[in-house]
């Protein structure tokens, strides 16, 4: 019972705090679910150390994209962009899940949550070119902590578009990235696209998007109503078979060390992580935070954070930066977890003086 009544706060919580203005859908669902012990029994299957609400919602989405049929996906969006129904949707949804039980209990107990926002870039770019600094003609070194497929670690090949009319990137590309600023200050962007020497992401699981299979789970993951998502995803997906950047799968706490040995050291390094320390026990965020450190006493080195801060409803943005042995933290903005707006904070670069 104890078991039920934590799941039922979580999501709860999950209606609360991660679904206003992204889906009404799963705001209704998933209210509504945690006052519903039979459906709580279910999701009291999920994978240990897994966001709940997350994957049960992604189970019943990826049976509804594989073809299965029933009434509750004409609630649905991206399955039925009519939308002609109304009124309460969980009924249906209940007896959805009731009927296929063990289908989502499979799925549940399997799979994991790695999601790819490929918008969430639209706020790594200014943290890149904060980072960059004096060194902005200086080949570029990327490691990213919880790559899952890795998509993000293309964002110099994506086009992105700034509420302040602002663009960057590459024209032609099919991957268009936009992004509300709030706030009075703009972001920085760099001058001309980096040289990317070297741009590697550790997972330990990291999604292949060679593998159908693979890829529609990461489709299903992306939340009905976020059409534009989904096909940000598909044509990164299509791009980056292409020209796949190097994943490595295993623990990031033992993988770090030998790959921050092969950097070249003459190439600007940034790590950064986006809403995946989080997952991590105090202890290993501790111990990566340690690592970054003994690692910047021999190099210098940009970490970016774009966390969740408790208590609140948005990310925010920070930059550790390592050089010449001196250690400096920086809070550059905040952002939504999406990446759909940036909030910028910094009025000038203390490095240089200069406003922006």
């Amino acid at each position: 019972m104890q078991e039920l009544d934590r799941l039922a706060r979580t999501f709860h919580r999950f209606a609360e705090l991660e679904c206003p203005g992204m889906s009404a859908l799963y705001e209704s669902l998933c209210n509504s679910l945690a006052e519903d012990r039979d459906l709580l029994a279910i999701a009291a299957d999920a994978r240990s150390g897994q966001p709940v609400p997350n994957l049960f919602m992604a189970a019943v989405h990826w049976l509804l994209l594989e073809g299965v049929r029933h009434p509750v996906s004409d609630y649905y969006p991206d399955i039925s962009p009519e939308m002609t129904v109304h009124g309460d949707p969980y009924p249906i949804f209940r007896t959805f899940c009731l009927e296929h039980r063990e289908e989502i209990v499979d799925l549940i107990s399997t799979r994991l949550v790695q999601t790819n926002v490929v918008r969430r870039c639209a706020v790594l770019l200014p943290a890149i070119a904060v980072a960059m600094g004096r060194d902005a003609g200086q080949p570029l070194t990327l490691v990213e902590i919880g790559t899952s497929a890795g998509l993000n670690l293309l964002w110099d090949r994506y086009l992105y578009s700034y509420s302040d009319v602002r663009r960057w990137g590459d024209p032609d590309s099919p991957v268009q990235l936009s992004s509300v600023i709030r706030g009075s200050l703009r972001p920085r962007l760099p001058g001309s696209i980096p040289q990317a020497v070297f741009r590697v992401g550790l997972d330990l699981n990291p999604v292949d998007i060679r593998d159908p299979d693979a890829v529609d789970w990461l489709r299903a993951l992306v939340w009905p109503e976020r059409d534009d998502e989904a096909r940000m995803l598909e044509y990164a997906v299509e791009m980056a078979k292409d020209d796949p950047p190097l994943l490595l799968a295993g623990d990031a706490l033992e993988l770090l060390p030998e790959v921050l040995e092969s950097i070249p050291s003459d190439s600007t390094l940034c790590l950064y992580h986006s809403n995946t320390l989080n997952q991590f026990p105090r202890e290993a965020r501790e111990r990566f935070l340690e690592m970054v450190e003994e690692h910047g006493s021999v190099r210098d080195l940009n970490l970016i954070s774009v966390e969740g801060r408790a208590g609140r409803h948005h990310c925010a943005v920070e930059l550790t930066q390592y050089q010449n042995g001196l250690k400096t933290n920086r809070r550059l903005a905040d952002n939504d977890s999406h990446g759909n707006w940036i909030q910028w904070l910094e009025t000038d670069d203390p490095q240089t003086g200069s406003k922006y």
